[in-house]
C-alpha cells in the first residue's frame, strides 16, 4: 500500500482540537499483516435403513499470525465435532 499524506490543519484548529495531533506516516504499514490458515474436515454417514442415517463431522482449524496487530498474537487451533441424525423423505 503507498503512504497516505494528510495535509497539516490550520493552526487555530489544532488549537482548539487537542486529540487532531495524529501522525499518519505508518498507516500504509496498518493491513501488512502475514497470517496461515488452515481448515481440514472429515464427515462420514451411516445409513440405518431407507429413511434414517446417523452423521458425524470433524473440522480442523490452525490460524498462525504471522504478525500480531490490534489484539497481538492470534496463533492457535481449535477442532468442532458435530452427530446428528439425517431422515430421508419420499417426494410423492
Amino acid at each position: 500500500m503507498d503512504p497516505i499524506y494528510m495535509p497539516d490543519a490550520p493552526h487555530e484548529v489544532l488549537e482548539s482540537i487537542e486529540a487532531a495531533r495524529y501522525n499518519y506516516y505508518m498507516t500504509h504499514t496498518y493491513s501488512d499483516l502475514g497470517y496461515t490458515y488452515v481448515n481440514a474436515g472429515l464427515g462420514l454417514e451411516y445409513k440405518l435403513n431407507d429413511r434414517l442415517a446417523i452423521t458425524g463431522n470433524l473440522d480442523y482449524y490452525y490460524l498462525r499470525d504471522g504478525r500480531g496487530y490490534v489484539f497481538g498474537n492470534e496463533t492457535g487451533s481449535f477442532s468442532v465435532i458435530r452427530t446428528g441424525f439425517k431422515l430421508y423423505g419420499s417426494a410423492k
